[in-house]
């Protein structure tokens, strides 16, 4: 989408320490709502732009850039704090920076070693441990989020781990495992696997639903990919690489189908398919969050620079974030207090 398609421009606000802005697209003409993705008040979007090999943190609501932070190239994962106070990101190699978004600062630097690609990142509590896995093993690494000394390792008793995932309750963790396939639920306090869920193929995607609903992954079965739930079983096929997130509280999911250009949500009221962008045949997947009421998602579109808004309720895209650098992961927060100074968003 460009701007002439929009008809209007919305202007950047000016960014603190000098980052750049970046541009706020809006469907339709000039007098429409300007709140791209209507959000609460400390609501932040976080963005891992791979051709600076920074973070971006936004606005949801207008689009303007809070504070870019140093990161690393070829980010694997971004974990949101259950707090808000922090977040992490974690790198292929296994290169972990923790990031203080109060203060608007780098928290920590550490590397995790792991056996394969790092394949997913998430905080055990409020504020103390974080775990990552890798693809090459099957155990989970729980680890301080200061120091990054690994406190203990949680064995699944599988191959590799494709996903992980934040459970609902503080020390709880989801994994996507292959070798056998499974899903397995850990208790990081107490450093084993506490349940087990066959996949009806080898898992590409997790995403932690509700408690009412259940999580949702991605899998590979003989017929290609396909949408599965804990509670609906198999559900509809993808064309392609695709990313998977859930609304905590809807019960909401929504998966990102980069090969036909669109994302597939999953509600009460059945299935609903949203056109996006142009079908990208590059193979690689759209990362997608989405807040927790599902009413907004975030799809990451990497080869034309920006994140489309979607409005899950409408069925339409109200806009989209851009310029920016190659976006390849992106992540929902929400911050229950707002630094001294920090400008709070628009409400709802």
């Amino acid at each position: 989408m460009s701007a002439a398609s929009t008809g209007c421009l919305a202007r950047g606000s000016r960014v603190r320490r000098g980052a750049l802005a970046v541009a706020l697209l809006v469907t339709g003409g000039c007098l429409a709502d300007t709140r791209i993705a209507p959000s609460w008040p400390g609501t932040t979007l976080l963005v891992a732009e791979d051709a600076s090999a920074t973070l971006c943190e936004l606005e949801p609501n207008g689009g303007r850039v809070r504070h870019r932070y140093p990161l690393f190239a070829d980010c694997a994962a971004i974990a949101a704090g259950r707090s808000g106070e922090y977040a992490a990101a974690i790198r292929a190699t296994g290169e972990v920076a923790v990031l203080d978004l109060g203060r608007y600062g780098v928290d920590a630097r550490y590397a995790v070693a792991g056996a394969g690609r790092a394949s997913g990142l998430a905080f055990v509590d409020r504020l103390t441990r974080l775990a990552a896995a890798f693809d090459g093993a099957g155990d989970v690494l729980v680890f301080g989020r200061e120091s990054g000394r690994i406190e203990h390792a949680i064995p699944t008793g599988a191959a590799g781990v494709v996903a992980l995932a934040a459970g609902h309750r503080s020390g709880e963790l989801v994994a996507a495992v292959t070798s056998p396939d499974e899903l397995v639920w850990l208790d990081a306090d107490l450093g084993r696997v506490v349940r087990r869920v066959a996949l009806p193929g080898r898992p590409a995607a997790l995403a932690r639903g509700s408690e009412a609903g259940g999580t949702w992954a991605i899998v590979a079965t003989d017929g290609g990919l396909r949408a599965w739930s804990e509670r609906r079983g198999i559900l509809e096929a993808l064309s392609g690489p695709a990313a998977l997130a859930v609304a905590a509280e809807a019960g909401t999911a929504v998966a990102s189908d980069a090969a036909s250009g669109a994302v597939l949500v999953w509600s009460a009221a059945g299935l609903t398919r949203i056109a996006v962008a142009e079908p990208d045949l590059t193979g690689a997947a759209w990362p997608i969050a989405v807040d927790p009421e599902g009413r907004n998602a975030f799809v990451a579109l990497r080869s034309s620079g920006r994140v489309a808004a979607v409005d899950l309720r409408e069925g339409r895209v109200r806009g989209a974030y851009a310029p920016l650098a190659a976006p390849a992961r992106v992540a929902w927060s929400l911050r229950r207090e707002l630094p001294e100074g920090g400008a709070a968003l628009d409400g709802r």
